[in-house]
Formats: structure tokens, C-alpha cells, sequence
């Protein structure tokens, strides 16, 4: 029986879609702009106000090149919690060309700085012979902060892991491009567990596993855009899963998010490494040790334009809408589309579409069910309550699959 648990966003991914082909090298310095997938027009990912020294990568990463871009899902695409679709700036950085594994994580316990992961469920690779090239699992976020100190580095900002998971400005909907994921290209609805680090081709700039295998900590507190929280109580974690039987959950926009001391099999990490002395993209210049645009006005999403605040609806006279921008009307908790409140009742109804699915994958329970309403942690209380096992989540329902 398929008895993993996956405490994933609150949100559903929208349409799905097919080999990497060229396209999973580093987009190039030399690019001209390109068009991205929802047709915005974009600049080099390489771009540079500066000239940085020529520096050698620290063993075992990437450097990842400055850029500017759209983050997040425009209007009509993706999750709520992924709108509006922003301009961010990100400097240059490294980042971990694997997620860290096992067998490297396993150095820092026995270095006595880091502790040993936790058993959650059979699939936890510390505890099983011959996956010291796994990635590591079964530990939080404070542990993953824990070792990538240990090694000089930190953990990546939800920004900078979706800037590199989607080759930059390319705007790529899944690492490798925008064709949907099967068990060729990422480890990927595979009921063994997780894979070998680098067992399948490398995405955009030439980072292993950003999609699949396990989900990736970042340091970012979970906010709705845009900008980034100053604190909160869950951290952003990004890029999917081997548990994962549906792509969208592997969409580089995806965003999931968890308390800082949960732990599972399906959750790990990658650590990155700020490049010394800051190199900010064309059009920005560093201030107070991050970039900020200097020049020109933010992108917006196609059909929007900046009116000098935010991202608002182009006029019949071909300029941006003044006024509050889409920024100032991003869902909240309650809107329809996300997480209701605690006193919301729960829903219940049968999902009878879905009993195929339940027979599949989880034997004895071979009914499903919809949890709808109120918030996810209500809606997940009453189905293990129930003895029920999730099978899917959207914004404001859960899925599960029950005994008759």
C-alpha cells in the first residue's frame, strides 16, 4: 500500500503539459531577449552591469548567473498563492548541482554538528543500506540551515530556486522545458522512493533533480507576493517529488510550505553560496548587500504596465491604469480559491470520479472522498480522523481514499 503521506501547498497547479532537448544547457550569455512561455519579453539571463572576476565555482556547484524576472504565475495560471505574477532581481549565486545526499549530510553528524535524521516512514534513506548517493531526507529546515553552514553556505531564497529552476528569464515551466514529467526525465511518481542524485538529465543550468526526487527547503518565510516576509511560521519549500503522481506538483512555480520542524521522506535540500563581491543584473546596482533596480520601470506580465506603483490594466489610451495595482488585490485567506477560516465548516461529498484511482494506488481503500472548505489543517484532521489516506489538494479541498 501506498502509505506515504504528503503534507504538500495548499494549492492545485493548473494545466500540465511534454524531452529535454537542448534547451536543459544554461541559457547562454550571449542570448538575445526572448519571448517566455507566457509571452513576455525577456532579457538575457547573463546580463551585467558589472564585470565580475573570472572565480572557479566552489566544488560540486553552479554558478548561477545575475538576472531579472517574472516570478510567479500571471493571471488565470497557477495557484493563488503564486499571484501576482512580479518582477524580482537576483544577483549571481551558487547553488548545489545535486541536492545534498545522504552520504554528505551523514559527514556533518559525525563532524557532531549536525543531527541524525529522524525516522518518519520506510523511505527515509539513513536508514537503509547502499543510499549514500540519495538525497537526504527525513530532516527539517533547521537541520538543512545546520549543514549548509557547516559547509559555508546557506540555504537558497525562494526567489533565487525559482530563478534557477527555470533557466532565468526563460520563465521554463518544469526544468527541463515544458514538457510534462514521466520516470525518463525526473524521479517522479516512483513507489520505491527516491533516486540516485543525478540519475536523469541535467535541467536549466545544468542543475540535477530541481524538479523531482525531493522537495528543496529554501529560506524564505511563506507570504503571498510579491516581496518576501521578514518572519512568519513557515518556510518555502520548492520542486517536487518522487511521491508525486500528477506534474503539476513539479512546476517550478509551485510553491509548498511547512513548519521548520516537520520532517518526511519526500522533503530535502540544496545549499547555495553567495558570489563575493555582488554582481546585480543590467538595470540595477547593489544596495544594502542585495540588488535593486536603478533604471528603467519593473516588468509586468503581459498586459499589464507599471503606473508607478504596480502592475495594473493597460487604458484605451495605451497607459497603465492609475491607482491600486493587482498587487494591493492579491487573494487573502477566506477569497475564494484559498484556505478559508478555522470557523469555515468542512464539506463532505463523494468523489466518485476518483475511485479508479483510490483501487490503483492505495488497495483496501478503494472510495474517495472531497474535504472542501475551512482550512487545510481542519480538513486533514477530520480525514485521518477518518482513517482515510490523502490522494490530492487543491486551494480549498482534499482528496482521499477511504475503507467502504
Amino acid at each position: 500500500m501506498r502509505n506515504v503521506i504528503v503534507l504538500l501547498s495548499l494549492a492545485v497547479a493548473c494545466e500540465p503539459r511534454d524531452e529535454p532537448s537542448a534547451t536543459s544547457a544554461a541559457p547562454s550569455a550571449s542570448a538575445s531577449p526572448s519571448t517566455t512561455e507566457h509571452g513576455a519579453l525577456s532579457a538575457p539571463a547573463t546580463a551585467s552591469s558589472e564585470v565580475a572576476p573570472a572565480v572557479a565555482s566552489p566544488a560540486g556547484m553552479r554558478e548561477i548567473p545575475e538576472g531579472l524576472f517574472l516570478m510567479g504565475s500571471p493571471r488565470g495560471q497557477g495557484n493563488p498563492e503564486e499571484r501576482p505574477m512580479h518582477e524580482r532581481i537576483v544577483a549571481r549565486f551558487y547553488l548545489d548541482e545535486t541536492e545534498v545526499t545522504w552520504g554528505a549530510y551523514r559527514a556533518c553528524v559525525e563532524a557532531g554538528v549536525c543531527r541524525q535524521p529522524r525516522a518518519d516512514d520506510q523511505f527515509c534513506n539513513h536508514e537503509h543500506q547502499q543510499r549514500d548517493d540519495h538525497p537526504v531526507n527525513c530532516v527539517d529546515w533547521n537541520d538543512a540551515v545546520a549543514y549548509c553552514g557547516w559547509r559555508g553556505a546557506r540555504l537558497p531564497t525562494e526567489a533565487e530556486w525559482e530563478y534557477a529552476a527555470s533557466g532565468g528569464a526563460e520563465g521554463r515551466r518544469f526544468s527541463w522545458g515544458s514538457e510534462d514529467p514521466d520516470r525518463h526525465r525526473a524521479c517522479f511518481d516512483h513507489p520505491g522512493g527516491t533516486c540516485k542524485v543525478a540519475s536523469f538529465p541535467a535541467g536549466a543550468f545544468g542543475l540535477f533533480d530541481m524538479s523531482g526526487n525531493v522537495w528543496e527547503w529554501t529560506s524564505s518565510f511563506y507570504s503571498l507576493p510579491p516581496g518576501e516576509a521578514a518572519e512568519g511560521t513557515r518556510r518555502v519549500f520548492k520542486g517536487g517529488s518522487w511521491s508525486r503522481r500528477w506534474p503539476k506538483w513539479l512546476r517550478t512555480r509551485n510553491r509548498s510550505h511547512w513548519e521548520p520542524t516537520k520532517l518526511n521522506s519526500w522533503l530535502g535540500f540544496r545549499c547555495a553560496k553567495s558570489f563575493e563581491p555582488l554582481v546585480c543584473p543590467a538595470h540595477s546596482r547593489p544596495h544594502d548587500g542585495r540588488c535593486e533596480r536603478s533604471e528603467g520601470d519593473p516588468r509586468c506580465e503581459p498586459g499589464l504596465g507599471w503606473n508607478g506603483r504596480a502592475c495594473t490594466e493597460i487604458g484605451t489610451d495605451g497607459k497603465p491604469v492609475p491607482g491600486l495595482g493587482e498587487a494591493e488585490h492579491r487573494p487573502q485567506p477566506g477569497d475564494p480559491g484559498m484556505p478559508g477560516k478555522p470557523d469555515d465548516p468542512v464539506m463532505v461529498s463523494r468523489a466518485a470520479g476518483d475511485d479508479a484511482d483510490c483501487v490503483k494506488n492505495y488497495r483496501e481503500k478503494v472510495v474517495a472522498y472531497r474535504w472542501k472548505g475551512s482550512t487545510w489543517e481542519k480538513r486533514v484532521g477530520m480525514i485521518k480522523a477518518r482513517g482515510c489516506t490523502r490522494r490530492d489538494n487543491g486551494p480549498d479541498w482534499i482528496s482521499a481514499c477511504c475503507r467502504p
